[in-house]
């Protein structure tokens, strides 16, 4: 019985993407951004990580910017790191 609920655990996390992984179960994804563009915003829509960008300006530098989870009790929280580039 144990390792039928191993299994099927592992089947299951093989099976998600590294963003459902970070959303359902905790641990962090890394998102590239294009190169030479900047971060706005990311939402979830169900299991679909959405996130937009914007062309980067001449004086601009590129970050790293972290949409992290607070989850209610402090277990499984994720984060999304959205790396930016020139």
């Amino acid at each position: 019985m144990i390792k039928s609920i191993v299994l099927i655990s592992l089947l299951g996390l093989i099976s998600c993407t590294e963003n459902q992984r970070a959303k359902s179960w905790g641990g962090s994804a890394t998102v590239d951004i294009p190169t030479n563009n900047k971060f706005i915003s990311a939402t979830w829509k169900d299991q679909e990580l959405w996130y937009s960008y914007r062309p980067m300006r001449k004086d601009e530098y590129p970050e790293t910017v972290v949409l992290k989870e607070q989850a209610s009790f402090g277990m499984m929280e994720g984060e999304v790191h959205f790396k930016e580039s020139k």
